[in-house]
């Protein structure tokens, strides 16, 4: 993305001389390729949600523009979230704990598990001790977990050669399907819960 901005900051001009018909030709290519009938039924095992967003992006980015059709995607993906008790402040605003106990590695999220506190993650891990032997993504107290979230975080465990990546805190959450990086929410009573054992472990415990 920078080098193409600066392209096309730097030599506006080179633009003109590329041939219409050879950018239409990458366009359908590149489009067929993400928009395939493939996609949207991988996009179904996810979720209907998936469908909803990746259907709203491409239908208004054919009506309008690429920007338009990725921004009206993302506003999308707050509403469904916020629907779903995740506002868009519980998305940024979500804290992630460090947490180590001898070879284990726990990172406790607060808030919502998506994209931004998919961020936090990869920062905690960048500098990651090798002496880590196991790395726990303690979700217990969130309230949402995203599709991205999960599909990256499998992504990430992949990646690590010495240490073991798991994801703990799912249990007792709504999932949109059957399929393992289905998003999922807590139901309201069990944030509530969360809630109060929150509360109470920074009071020192719960009343006698």
């Amino acid at each position: 993305g920078a080098l193409l901005l600066g392209a096309v900051s730097a030599a506006p001009t080179l633009l003109h001389h590329i041939p219409l018909a050879a950018l239409a030709a990458m366009l359908v290519y590149t489009g067929t390729r993400l928009a395939s009938p493939r996609e949207f039924g991988h996009a179904w095992k996810i979720g209907p949600d998936q469908v909803l967003l990746f259907t709203t992006t491409l239908v208004v980015t054919l009506a309008t523009d690429l920007l338009v059709g990725v921004a009206a995607g993302l506003l999308l993906k707050l509403l469904i979230h916020s629907i779903r008790g995740a506002h868009p402040g519980t998305l940024v605003n979500t804290t992630v704990d460090r947490i180590r106990t001898g070879s284990e590695l726990r990172l406790k999220l607060r808030g919502a598990a998506a994209f931004p506190s998919l961020l936090k993650v990869r920062r905690e891990l960048a500098d990651l001790d090798r002496d880590v032997r196991r790395i726990v993504i303690d979700l217990a107290d969130v309230r949402l977990v995203d599709h991205t979230f999960l599909s990256r975080i499998e992504a990430m465990g992949a990646e690590l050669s010495f240490a073991k990546l798991e994801i703990e805190g799912l249990d007792g959450m709504r999932a949109a399907s059957d399929h393992p990086h289905a998003t999922r929410r807590r139901p309201v009573a069990s944030i509530a819960q969360s809630f109060r054992r929150m509360t109470e472990s920074r009071r020192g415990g719960p009343p006698q």
